[in-house]
């Protein structure tokens, strides 16, 4: 059985001549991206899943510079930019009681306290202040933000949200 994968970055474009590539981080935890980690290689013209020693890297403000071991010229760059990095889903970090990775919100059920179903969560909008939910029912989308005073509850296992609204939320 194929373990799942979990996108970690995407090789935006190489830099230099040695090599190297940008990219971007698509995770939280920047650590990934540390001499020594080990990442997967996933590309469009591939089923299989490359795995890329990190020989070096450095932390911009826009991107990650990374030099894989067995990447050494720019043409070698060139033919993995466009492809993503990722983790097997084993290897994710532990989250603190509470949290929830990204796709494990989407596709959840969202009700009331009163059990009325209010939509599914489609996509999340992370912002400054907090993430937002966005919620599509068969005939509207709602924005619903992330904050424990209207989150009740979060279940992945049972599939569902809870949340309590205040007034003029769901209209």
């Amino acid at each position: 059985m194929d373990e799942s994968i979990v996108y970690v970055a995407k090789i935006i474009k190489p830099h230099g001549l040695k090599g190297e590539v940008n990219v971007f981080p698509l995770t939280d935890f920047m650590d990934r991206f540390e001499k020594g980690q080990t990442l997967l290689l996933k590309t469009d013209q591939s089923r299989t899943l490359a795995k890329l020693l990190i020989e070096s890297s450095s932390i911009g403000p826009k991107a990650v510079r990374v030099k894989f071991k067995g990447v050494d010229d720019r043409n070698q760059a060139e033919a993995i930019a466009g492809s993503f990095l990722a983790v097997f889903e084993s290897d994710r970090h532990e989250l603190e009681e509470g949290s929830f990775w990204l796709d494990q919100i989407i596709g959840l059920d969202v009700f009331t306290l009163s059990n009325e179903k209010v939509g599914q969560v489609v996509e999340v909008l992370q912002s400054q202040a907090n993430d937002i939910y966005v919620v599509a029912s068969d005939s509207k989308r709602f924005l619903i933000p992330a904050v424990k005073e209207i989150i009740n509850s979060i279940d992945p296992g049972k599939g569902r949200v809870i949340i309590d609204p205040p007034d003029g939320l769901l209209e």
